[in-house]
């Protein structure tokens, strides 16, 4: 049986342009492949090989389907499979004696190269990667291996920013669990993205601070980053302190608040939350201060009599669930 493999684009495009490499397209027998070698070579996260895309590509075989060449790296060993570990197994599935099919042929590697071109291509193959572990993968290129940022951020198909801001986040969350917030190795309780909110913030005064909050309540890193931001901006270290412990009262406020109200409660839920956020209002509103008086709340005198009358229906109602609760 005949393979006839299609030039791959994508292949082409990493070894030449992110590896800087060259390459020739070649004959390669299959009993000269080493097989333990390449499958230490699939540069993925969870299941180095899927089963069922095997079997899948097997049957595509047999039907004559086309698929990209194999990437192989000559070496004294014979030919290690540096992309297409699918493909080839699916090919062992046949059984097929004496088996050649052409292949991209690299010389002997870096090994900061072959980890570029492993990585690159398997992203862009197989069942494909997700975000998530594009970015672990860039992260590992630039940290371990010397890749630069921006080649490394065009192989795994992500911004450079998104690299800088990972790699700052594993120092932070490094530097917070050296400091003694052992928690914050704990990726269910400080998330990637609970992290590099938090490493945004300059000082590592305040970012122990802010990781404290979060250690303390269930936040979403969204408010995290919120908080962080206006940290940043602060414009004294007293203030910025002043904003972290109002958010972490909010944030505490906040679970117990989901602890107090069963889910099937709506009506005592709305009313808590009601209240609670208006006490928020009238003690931190004014700038950071209480409302003492209806000029604070820049009310007209028409204003102030309809308030007074809405005032004295709360007071009342107040007072009734006052007398219930005794």
């Amino acid at each position: 049986m005949d393979f006839v493999f299609r030039r791959d684009f994508d292949a082409e495009k990493v070894i030449n342009e992110f590896a800087g490499i060259t390459f020739r397209v070649g004959p390669v027998l299959f009993s000269a492949i080493n097989w333990i070698e390449s499958a230490n070579n699939c540069a993925r996260l969870g299941n180095a090989l899927n089963g069922e895309k095997i079997e899948e590509y097997a049957r595509a075989f047999r039907n004559g389907d086309q698929f990209p060449m194999v990437v192989v790296e000559r070496n004294n060993t014979g030919f290690i499979i540096l992309g297409g570990n699918q493909r080839c197994n699916a090919l062992k599935m046949l059984d097929i004696k004496d088996l050649v099919i052409e292949c991209y042929i690299v010389e002997p590697l870096t090994s900061a190269n072959r980890e570029l071109i492993i990585r690159s291509l398997n992203s862009r193959h197989g069942w494909g990667s997700e975000k998530s572990e594009r970015i672990e993968h860039a992260v590992y290129l630039v940290e371990a291996k010397g890749i630069a940022t921006a080649v490394a951020a065009r192989a795994m198909m992500v911004a450079e920013a998104t690299i800088t801001d990972r790699i700052r986040a594993n120092k932070t969350r490094q530097e917070l669990v050296e400091e003694g917030m052992k928690e914050a190795a704990d990726t269910r309780l400080f998330s990637n993205a609970h992290i590099e909110a938090i490493a945004r913030v300059s000082n590592s005064a305040r970012r122990m601070q802010i990781a404290k909050a979060v250690r303390d309540s269930k936040v979403k890193a969204a408010d995290v980053a919120t908080l962080a931001s206006s940290v940043q901006n602060a414009k004294s270290d007293a203030q910025a302190q002043k904003k972290i412990a109002d958010a972490a009262k909010d944030w505490m406020q906040t679970n117990e608040l989901t602890t107090l109200s069963p889910k099937n409660n709506s009506r005592r839920t709305a009313f808590v939350r009601k209240i609670v956020d208006l006490e928020k209002f009238l003690e931190s509103g004014n700038q950071g201060a209480a409302f003492s008086t209806f000029d604070e709340l820049g009310c007209s005198p028409a204003d102030a009599d309809k308030l007074m009358v809405s005032i004295a229906k709360i007071r009342a109602r107040l007072e009734c669930i006052m007398e219930c609760a005794k």
